[in-house]
């Protein structure tokens, strides 16, 4: 799994980043008053909604534009409309078919717990 968060802190400074997959802790503090969104995608998802490649996200994190997806600092005033808008451009980007190659290479990464070795 990965995370896509969006971040305001102090009001003012808005940002995006896609948190990658992890396979040792992470330390993360925020500051007082920092507000945060989070989106759970799949490693599939990550591919399909947002174009990038799994194997870029291990361990790292990837900044994205601030307006990434058209969501802005405004958007984190309220949870379900954020929550609403965020549905709504996921329904959208799903619409191409997944490769059945791909979604059976996942289904048995996940069965095994990430204890499958691909080569």
């Amino acid at each position: 799994m990965a995370e896509l968060s969006f971040f305001l802190l102090c009001k003012n400074f808005f940002y995006v980043v896609l948190l990658g997959i992890e396979n040792k802790p992470t330390d993360i503090r925020f500051s007082p008053k920092t507000i945060s969104f989070g989106i759970s995608l799949t490693l599939l998802s990550i591919e399909y909604l947002l174009d990038t490649s799994i194997s870029k996200l291990l361990n790292n994190a990837q900044f994205l534009p601030s307006d990434f997806w058209g969501i802005t600092k405004d958007d984190l005033n309220n949870f379900e409309n954020f929550c609403d808008k965020v549905s709504a451009i996921i329904k959208k980007l799903m619409i191409r078919k997944v490769d059945d190659r791909k979604q059976k290479l996942i289904e048995l990464i996940y069965a095994s717990n990430g204890a499958l070795t691909v080569k």
